[in-house]
């Protein structure tokens, strides 16, 4: 793996594009010049693109239901209902028929699953918001928008 590593290292410094910062590979994260801060809003319509409109994500628990059930940080988001009906299974189960039965098993996979397809839909949110962006940069470029606000302040 090292002499791969190495020989990619020596290809990209021979064949750089001036003017773009890494080398431009198909569909890869090396040559994307779109940044899109992880922190930021939104910037574009969250109904943008959708004809019928999207259904709203609820989490189904309160700030108040969360601090009384004190949820560490980490785990208060969408998925904080099935992160609670998971510490109460483990709080209630021994542990002889946790280990013997895997009773908490279940709940536990309900949670991790509730996490996984939270993780997609941010990566989906974030994808759609760079591909906005791209979008925009190109439509004004052929004159078909204008540019935005922020962008001609700074």
């Amino acid at each position: 793996m090292g002499q791969v590593a190495d020989k990619f290292r020596q290809w990209s410094h021979e064949y750089k594009d001036p003017n773009q910062d890494h080398v431009r590979f198909r569909g890869s994260f090396f040559g994307r010049k779109e940044e899109v801060d992880i922190w930021s809003k939104p910037t574009f319509d969250p109904m943008l693109g959708f004809p019928n409109g999207r259904k709203e994500r609820e989490c189904g628990l309160t700030l108040d239901e969360m601090d009384a059930a004190n949820i560490p940080q980490q785990h208060r988001g969408y998925c904080a209902g099935k992160y609670l009906n998971y510490m109460k299974c483990h709080r209630e189960t021994p542990a002889w028929r946790k280990v013997v039965f895997k009773e908490c098993q279940p709940v536990f996979h309900e949670y991790g699953h509730c996490m996984y397809e939270q993780s997609v839909m941010q990566a989906k949110e974030f994808e759609r918001e760079r591909r906005l962006r791209e979008r925009q940069k190109r439509r004004i470029a052929l004159g078909l928008e204008e540019a935005p606000e922020e962008a001609m302040a700074a």
